[in-house]
């Protein structure tokens, strides 16, 4: 028998549907263990930037920096209002713990997940898959029908939870970037319950 002494404890977040509502699907609301999820603000941009170059100093290859790679980060607000889209942090006291953001994809009716990130100390409490469901739940009020994504495959656990999750791999491409990161594609179709 497995021992669970060292394992973290699951956080239970409780979900909420404001998809009656005209206004666009923000999620300001507690989680268990002092953790919040709420839409990231310019000012979160430093914060953002550092998790994202914590969890990208995981890769032994990765010599890019964030800064440089995501320019729409440094001024979240501005850069996804513009563009339709909306990202959110999770945060426990003033940490930033996990992120994820909503935005229209090239393809009429289809929503792109992108920056899902949560902190190494996080992992493995379900916190990746709220993530998820918060984007997929935010794709249904918005009228879409998939929700597409692109991950790094040297992210090891991605992959299995979109899998999970119902993602299904499709193409794969390699970047021309310094490491000649690959990349999969990954798409689900949505389905609205009654």
């Amino acid at each position: 028998m497995k021992s669970t002494a060292n394992r973290p404890e699951p956080v239970e977040p409780a979900f909420i549907s404001l998809a009656a509502s005209p206004e666009p699907f923000i999620w300001i609301m507690p989680l268990s263990r002092g953790l919040h999820l709420r839409p990231a603000l310019d000012t979160d941009a430093d914060r953002i930037m550092r998790l994202i170059s914590e969890i990208w100093s995981e890769c032994p290859d990765q010599r890019s920096r964030a800064q440089d790679d995501m320019p729409d980060l440094l001024s979240p607000v501005g850069q996804y209002t513009a563009s339709g889209g909306l990202l959110w942090v999770l945060e426990k006291s003033d940490e930033i713990v996990g992120t994820v953001a909503i935005k229209p994809a090239a393809e009429p009716q289809v929503a792109e997940l992108q920056h899902l990130y949560v902190h190494r100390s996080w992992r493995r409490r379900g916190l990746g898959a709220f993530l998820c469901e918060v984007v997929e739940q935010e794709a249904l009020v918005r009228q879409c029908s998939a929700v597409e994504l692109w991950s790094d495959v040297w992210l090891v656990d991605a992959p299995r939870l979109f899998e999970r999750r119902g993602y299904i791999r499709a193409e794969e491409t390699t970047n021309a970037d310094c490491c000649s990161t690959v990349r999969c594609c990954y798409r689900k179709q949505l389905t609205r319950t009654p």
